[in-house]
């Protein structure tokens, strides 16, 4: 099932900060989202990493953002970027889980790193 994120939230995935205007609310909630179990804060830059391919797969558009040096110090000026980034690109984005394209259900464990335990039962494939 998609949902609706946005933009800001996207973005702090691809680049592995937290530039989201809801913080690690909402970067935890698409995270959340795409791994089907709710997540740790803790663990944001490894599942960051983990969902951004499928994150830009479904958003190719990503790759041609470039952003440096945002920092908390210059965060007035990146939220006047954010603007621009926003009507070029819309405010928010539709994201599907990981793993429904295939009708795959998933779940997660975090230990000191993240493990995909798939059931045989659980593998359910569509042929559309």
């Amino acid at each position: 099932m998609k949902k609706i994120f946005h933009i800001s939230d996207l973005l702090s995935i691809y680049f592995s900060t937290e530039l989201s205007i809801s913080g690690y609310v909402g970067i935890c909630g698409l995270l959340s989202h795409m791994l089907g179990e709710k997540i740790e804060i803790a663990n944001f830059m490894f599942l960051a990493e983990y969902c951004k391919p499928e994150l830009v797969r479904q958003h190719p558009w990503l790759e041609t953002i470039k952003l440096t040096g945002v920092t908390e110090k210059n965060r007035r000026e990146w939220l006047e970027m954010l603007k621009i980034i926003s009507a070029k690109y819309k405010e928010y984005h539709e994201v599907m889980p990981l793993l429904e394209k295939c009708g795959v259900t998933a779940r997660y464990t975090m230990d000191n790193h993240c493990q995909r335990i798939l059931k045989a039962e659980d593998l359910k494939f569509r042929w559309n």
